[in-house]
């Protein structure tokens, strides 16, 4: 599948299957076209060329039937702000052509959200919370997260993130698109590596716990070289100056704090690598 605007690339020759109860992640940086595929896949947008099937039918013939089915959380949404939560889960609860009252209740309830409201009195977090139920609400076969912890908090990530685990093992497929590689990695069974356009690379399997590389940059008065890790695999691309001690890491976090504890330590920084640095160290 691929789709243009104009003479600008969005995606191109796009192809991946999701098997029914995946927990599928769509990773990219900004632009790489990871919402112009949720939308091509939800006849938002139409493709240019190429096809796609949801349900085993084509996106564009039966999206009408494949909307039954499918919960879409995009990473924002505009209500009518003169609404109240009841009157917009009613509304949803017509697109779907479903009695979903009694999910919907239990929904609210889980994420503390009063349906008397309106939707202008709302705060950012609420109105998220809004959004989860709407996707939710109907029991979808298939769930779409766009950039899903945009505008969430802590609490609600955790109340949503274990709601969508639960929910995945109860058999509802899951895409998730999002530009955090950790995040996806702890979620999921199976990640497309989007970059520019073009699908990479999938990662399934062991092949998701062999991209864990963290940086790592220990502040610290005392002169060593990488010959101080010894019997410490998948360390790489060592370097120090003056004070500053930086490399990249794989493997066994406890091993290696227990042999920085034995030098005289000012301090230490983690990092996860950005999705850049993932394309780079992996795919180029």
């Amino acid at each position: 599948m691929s789709k243009f605007f104009g003479k600008k690339r969005a995606v191109e020759n796009i192809t991946f299957n999701v098997s029914e109860g995946d927990f599928f992640g769509l990773v990219g940086s900004a632009e790489s076209g990871k919402t112009t595929i949720v939308r091509t896949l939800l006849s938002l947008i139409y493709p240019t060329s190429g096809s796609a099937n949801i349900f085993g039918r084509d996106c564009v013939k039966f999206a009408h039937l494949n909307a039954k089915d499918i919960g879409y959380l995009p990473k924002e949404i505009y209500y009518y702000k003169n609404l109240t939560v009841r009157q917009m889960l009613d509304y949803s609860e017509s697109l779907y052509q479903k009695n979903c009252i009694k999910r919907s209740s239990e929904l609210c309830e889980l994420f503390s959200l009063d349906k008397s409201m309106r939707l202008n009195d709302l705060s950012v977090v609420s109105i998220k919370k809004l959004n989860i139920i709407s996707a939710l609400m109907h029991k979808p076969k298939l769930l779409v997260l766009d950039e899903p912890y945009f505008n969430m908090d802590l609490h609600t990530k955790k109340i949503f993130t274990d709601l969508i685990i639960e929910e995945n093992l109860h058999g509802m497929t899951v895409l998730f698109v999002t530009d955090e590689f950790v995040d996806a990695q702890k979620l999921c069974n199976k990640i497309g590596f989007l970059h520019d356009g073009r699908l990479v690379r999938i990662l399934e399997g062991e092949e998701l716990k062999d991209k864990m590389l963290k940086k790592i940059c220990i502040t610290t008065n005392d002169r060593i070289d990488k010959d101080f890790f010894y019997n410490i695999e998948e360390i790489s691309q060592f370097e120090q100056e003056k004070d500053t001690v930086k490399f990249m890491f794989r493997g066994n976090m406890n091993q290696l704090l227990k042999r920085i504890m034995r030098i005289n330590t000012h301090d230490i920084f983690i990092e996860e690598q950005s999705m850049d640095e993932i394309y780079k160290n992996y795919f180029v």
